[in-house]
């Protein structure tokens, strides 16, 4: 998607490490405005851009766009776009471990600094989403019934797939790799499916 570019360097211009603790707005010193302020014409332009050729529904997912809601939302105030957020909430545990583990060499993180990242991450979202509540899924259902999950998110977001439930269910599976999820809870214990 064309926006999260922008979104990820305003984000390594803040902070290369690990971002901050609060969600990023529009106040703040000189270089952190700086940085928003350049993000947000990038943002914006992108997503106008975008909007101006595009007549069907638009998004995009980046976990981090979380950490940018009040930029995100004076952008799509602007741009008179009333948004519909997807939030899926994965388990604190699975995803500090996936977290850490995801790029030790460029950006290494314990399993306690992922958890306060996790937690960081979801309190912006629970602050700053706004009037714009977001459709609540849990994580673990894209693995275990993704079609009646795509399904239930088109009759929420007033979707229509035009195409067959075949086609949907291929468009998914290409999606969606149970080989690419290496952590998950089960039964109150965290279960790790690589070596470490």
């Amino acid at each position: 998607a064309p926006a999260a570019p922008a979104g990820i360097e305003a984000m390594h211009a803040l902070d290369p490490v690990v971002w901050p603790s609060t969600a990023v707005r529009s106040g703040g010193d000189a270089l952190e405005q700086r940085a928003v302020t350049i993000a947000g014409i990038d943002i914006r332009d992108l997503v106008a851009e975008h909007l101006s050729h595009v007549r069907r529904p638009w998004g995009f997912k980046d976990p981090r766009t979380c950490r940018l809601l009040p930029l995100w939302g004076e952008i799509l105030e602007e741009l008179d776009v009333s948004p519909r957020f997807v939030w899926a909430v994965r388990h604190p545990a699975e995803s500090s471990v996936s977290m850490s583990l995801k790029n030790p060499l460029l950006r290494p993180l314990s399993v306690p600094q992922s958890e306060v990242m996790w937690l960081a991450y979801n309190y912006d979202i629970l602050r700053y989403v706004g009037r714009h509540w977001p459709i609540i899924v849990p994580y673990d259902a894209w693995f275990d019934d993704a079609m009646g999950l795509a399904s239930e998110l088109g009759r929420e977001l007033d979707l229509i797939w035009k195409g067959s439930d075949d086609e949907l269910d291929s468009a998914l599976t290409a999606l969606i790799h149970r080989e690419h999820r290496h952590h998950w809870v089960k039964e109150q214990k965290l279960r790790c499916s690589v070596g470490h």
